[in-house]
């Protein structure tokens, strides 16, 4: 929170006069909009990647799937999770299946289920940049081809 700004920026939908979080543990959270989870809210976990990488950022209103947001990026990833052990990431079907497994050797992904995986981060690690480290590798990837 205190090296990335965004942890704490406000958006258009977010309330600009309260800095209330629904908390489940340190890395699944949500900054609320409102008092409870049916008002927009955001990981800003999330909200700090994409602001990072450039990416579009959608608000979420109501309960998303385990009430924590997402990150989709295009057709190559489905969902990016926050999650205690760094991140779950969800392959969107269309992604090649050889640019997968390349990003799954080279960041040492581990199969949860199906197209997901869990991208773990070590405590003495900037989770932040090292999710942004992969994204760049897959843009590069995905660009290439």
């Amino acid at each position: 929170f205190i090296k990335y700004n965004e942890m704490i920026e406000t958006d258009n939908w977010l309330s600009k006069d309260n800095n209330v979080y629904a908390w489940y543990d340190d890395f699944s959270l949500e900054k609320m909009g409102g008092s409870n989870l049916n008002a927009y809210h955001i990981n800003p976990y999330i909200r700090t990647l994409a602001k990072k990488c450039n990416i579009e950022l959608s608000w979420y209103n109501g309960y998303t799937r385990d009430w924590t947001s997402y990150l989709g990026i295009n057709a190559k990833i489905k969902e990016i999770y926050s999650v205690p052990k760094g991140w779950k990431i969800n392959f969107s079907e269309s992604l090649d299946k050889s640019i997968k497994n390349k990003l799954i050797s080279k960041y040492n992904l581990q199969n949860e289920y199906g197209n997901t995986f869990i991208f773990e981060v070590s405590k003495d690690k900037d989770r932040i940049k090292e999710i942004s480290n992969f994204i760049s590798d897959l843009n590069k990837i995905t660009n290439k081809t």
